[in-house]
């Protein structure tokens, strides 16, 4: 996923600035980026969840 985030970056960086393919380029981005973030708090949350049964 970090792969394909930073080809997504890349590719929108070398579009014409207002372009329609920078702006969905953009948006790949920004969705990839959220991507990431949601399977960090996953990570947060099985990790607490995994430290609350291993010390209960």
């Amino acid at each position: 996923m970090l792969r394909r985030l930073r080809e997504a970056q890349q590719a929108a960086l070398a579009e014409p600035a207002g372009s329609g393919a920078g702006l969905l380029l953009e948006g790949v981005v920004l969705r990839l980026q959220a991507d990431l973030r949601w399977l960090d708090a996953c990570e947060r949350a099985w990790s607490k969840v995994d430290d609350e049964v291993e010390g209960g």
